[in-house]
């Protein structure tokens, strides 16, 4: 705002309605009207122009005023609606964060720091709007964390004729892990995403094992042991989840 530009505050009453004015009397050729996200008309003329002229065009234009002081109000609502949603916990590699719920200026999107996951999205979406994004956010960081796991425990498997498998994610209820020699794949459980990295190099290696040692016998173990010694505690630790196997 220049120094020599005026301000004054008015307000113009359209059936019945309060339209809240904020003129600024400046070095303009035209009367430029616009809606602040306040809910006030802000208005720039120059000094020269009536204040009665001003008002009759904002009575002019009072029932577009409204709808668009109505769109602003219902935004606002939704946002802070959206902004006290979340209060929920989520898992991300073992560490616990709080969910933040905020609406989206551009793109929806997931992005987390040290303490918290905070989830972008549009005003009015719904619970299962939500969730869909979060899942195919962990679907992604899965996708990453997972075969960054397999390309760092392979190589512990250098000399038993193991072939690298392929990988693929999805939701199991009974396992964290599978695998099938005649599709050289193993499968990992998307819950997985949520347990420490170690978890996840554990039930890699224990599912490339299988490529070795189809059942669990004493040699399954054995080599367990020689590649990964504290294998045992990270599956105290996955078992203490709830999802049995492995």
């Amino acid at each position: 705002m220049n120094s020599l530009d005026q301000r004054e505050r008015l307000t113009v009453v359209y059936k019945g309605k309060d339209i809240p004015v904020l003129l600024t009397r400046k070095q303009v050729k035209n009367i430029n009207l616009r809606i602040k996200s306040d809910l006030t008309v802000a208005i720039s003329a120059a000094r020269g122009v009536p204040l009665k002229l001003i008002e009759e065009l904002v009575r002019k234009k009072g029932a577009w005023i409204l709808k668009h002081f109505d769109r602003y109000a219902r935004r606002q609502k939704s946002t802070h609606d959206l902004t006290n949603q979340g209060g929920e916990k989520l898992k991300y590699l073992g560490q616990t964060y709080n969910l933040t719920v905020q609406p989206a200026l551009q793109q929806e999107e997931v992005l987390f720091d040290s303490e918290n996951i905070y989830l972008f999205v549009r005003s009015g979406c719904s619970r299962g709007h939500r969730e869909k994004l979060i899942e195919s956010w962990y679907r992604g960081k899965a996708g990453l964390i997972f075969n960054q796991s397999l390309e760092k425990i392979y190589p512990l498997l250098d000399g038993l004729s193991v072939t690298k498998p392929e990988l693929k994610i999805r939701q199991m209820k009974t396992r964290w892990g599978s695998c099938s020699i005649r599709k050289q794949r193993i499968t990992l459980n998307l819950e997985l995403i949520k347990m420490p990295p170690s978890s996840v190099d554990y039930v890699v290696l224990h599912e490339l094992v299988h490529f070795v040692h189809q059942n669990h016998s004493k040699a399954f173990y054995d080599c367990l042991n020689g590649l990964m010694p504290d294998w045992q505690e990270r599956r105290k630790y996955l078992m203490e989840k709830g999802i049995p196997g492995q």
